[in-house]
Formats: structure tokens, C-alpha cells, sequence
């Protein structure tokens, strides 16, 4: 798939899955915007992709109403979305969610 250009949010963007999320959005030629509320993740995820300048990290926290303000705020000045991955929670290693 080719996103030429296109620019898609991913919440969760530097954890283990959403990291390859990540990844693999930036190999499909998308611009990748991800919140971030540890700026050291951030830099690690930048790292992990080489640099690459159309991953775009965003200070805002989201576990609160503010977090979610401040990420709207920042995707609004500069051009809104194309599209929005969510790649939050963890691994679950215990019995079933749903039966």
C-alpha cells in the first residue's frame, strides 16, 4: 500500500507493537505523527527509524482531557489527518478478555 504523503496519528506509536506500526507506515511513504509523554521514547523511536524527518513526535500526555487538547491543537496548526491508528494497552497473559 502507498500512503504517498498522507498523515496518519498513531497513539501508542512507541511501544513494542506500535513501533512497528510506526515502521511500517513510514516504509508505505506516510508522514507519521505520534503523541508521545516520555520524550526519551520518542527519541528512542526516532532512532529506531534512522531519523527519518517525516516522523513528527508530539508533546502530550494522553491520560488526561489536556493531553488529548494539546494533541488536537498541534495536528490542527499544521495540516489535520489523514488517518489514526490506536495501538494502546499491553500483551494479555491471563484468561480470556471475552467468552
Amino acid at each position: 500500500m502507498e500512503l504517498g504523503n498522507k498523515r496518519i496519528v498513531v497513539v501508542g506509536g512507541t511501544g513494542d507493537v506500535g513501533s512497528g506500526v510506526v515502521v511500517q507506515l513510514l516504509e508505505a511513504g506516510a508522514r507519521v505523527a505520534v503523541p508521545v509523554r516520555d520524550r526519551g521514547k520518542g527519541e528512542q523511536l526516532r532512532d529506531q527509524v534512522g531519523g527519518d524527518d517525516r516522523l513528527e513526535l508530539i508533546d502530550a500526555s494522553l491520560d488526561a482531557m489536556t493531553g488529548y487538547e494539546q494533541l488536537a491543537a498541534a495536528l490542527g496548526s499544521s495540516g489535520g489527518i489523514n488517518g489514526a491508528v490506536a495501538s494502546i494497552g499491553g500483551w494479555w497473559q491471563g484468561s480470556p478478555l471475552a467468552a
